[in-house]
């Protein structure tokens, strides 16, 4: 996110911008009206003197999915998960429930990583010793759970390479014990940042003559874009879903500046 004012500026006002990289992401660079000098420096001072377009390039370090955006990624398989509102560890969650006796639960992600350690929370409430969640990476099992399992953080090391993990909450042929589900939030594995294909959209924000802004989101060809809107970096509303065209681009035009309230844009994948 970036800090600072944005929209028509006073001519020889002296202004700063502040680059703040969040949780799973870093700080590259500024791109545009910038000295060389003072493109790497993610506190950037200038003083107004024409017209500036100045974007903030940030640069993902790991993949992270809360969950919250109420949908799964295409880069999940999943069968029996489903993504609930209150039950994640912090808002949603991804739960195995209203499985079969007998029956299972599959979630699947194919996802090329560096070396390093990924994480996720999980929590389950089920048959102990019986009806079971099991987490594996290339077919090996890492960790499996049963019983009543409060939250807890799941660590696990990484060699750098493509990796298949699958997360499988499985019952056996009869009975049922507890909330009889398990569900996991947090997923954060790392990733190269220099991969293109897996770098978040850069959104760039320009006004319009009519007083209006026009958003242009650069991300992956063919990839479905959320463009989200947020006053004071607390909360965002959905203001646009859309597909990246064949270079990764998606626009969108009149949308409504906000008047002299400061406001944030950002672009997420469904």
């Amino acid at each position: 996110s970036i800090e600072g004012p944005s929209g028509l500026l006073i001519a020889g006002q002296e202004v700063q911008w502040v680059a703040n990289a969040l949780d799973g992401y870093e700080f590259v660079r500024w791109e545009g009206n910038v000295s060389e000098a003072a493109a790497n420096n993610p506190v950037l001072s200038l003083n107004i003197a024409s017209d500036l377009e100045i974007t903030g390039i940030f640069a993902a370090t790991s993949v992270f999915e809360n969950f919250d955006h109420g949908g799964l990624t295409s880069a999940f398989s999943s069968t029996g998960w489903h993504i609930v509102e209150g039950e994640g560890f912090d808002k949603h969650g991804l739960q195995a429930s209203q499985v079969a006796d007998g029956g299972s639960a599959v979630l699947s992600l194919h996802q090329q990583t560096t070396a390093g350690r990924g994480s996720f929370h999980l929590t389950v409430s089920s048959e102990e010793g019986w009806d079971t969640l099991s987490f594996s990476i290339d077919g090996k099992l890492m960790g499996q759970w049963s019983g009543e399992v409060p939250w807890q953080d799941y660590q696990f090391d990484l060699a750098a390479g493509t990796h298949h993990f699958e997360w499988i909450y499985r019952k056996d042929a009869a009975l049922s014990e507890g909330a009889d589900l398990a569900v996991i939030d947090n997923l954060d594995l790392p990733i190269d940042s220099r991969d293109s294909s897996q770098q978040p959209a850069a959104v760039y924000v320009r006004p319009a003559l009519d007083g209006t802004l026009d958003i242009e989101v650069q991300g992956v060809a063919g990839e479905s874009y959320v463009i989200e809107a947020s006053k004071g970096l607390q909360t965002w509303q959905v203001i646009h879903r859309g597909l990246a065209d064949s270079e990764g681009r998606m626009q969108l035009r009149g949308v409504s500046g906000g008047g002299k309230a400061q406001s944030f844009y950002r672009a997420v994948t469904e």
